[in-house]
């Protein structure tokens, strides 16, 4: 358990995009949605990879069977 934050920062017309946990960060541009940052899901393979290595596993869809974030703060 625990939560997910985005942060975003403008500065002298640039804009600084921080995240931690599993959250998507998002802006709307000249009409679209533009992806600021990649989620963490256990679709992943890369992610899936990561979450076996640290000894845990998926069940249900649900890392150990109880949570479905995999990346959180806090908990």
């Amino acid at each position: 358990m625990g939560t997910t934050a985005n942060i975003l920062f403008i500065k002298d017309n640039f804009l600084y995009s921080a995240n931690v946990g599993d959250s998507m960060t998002v802006i709307y541009k000249n009409g679209r949605a533009i992806k600021l940052n990649q989620q963490h899901r256990i679709e992943s393979q890369m992610e899936l990879e990561r979450i076996k290595k640290s000894g845990a596993n998926i069940v249900n869809n649900r890392v150990n069977g109880k949570i479905n974030l995999t990346r959180a703060i806090g908990k």
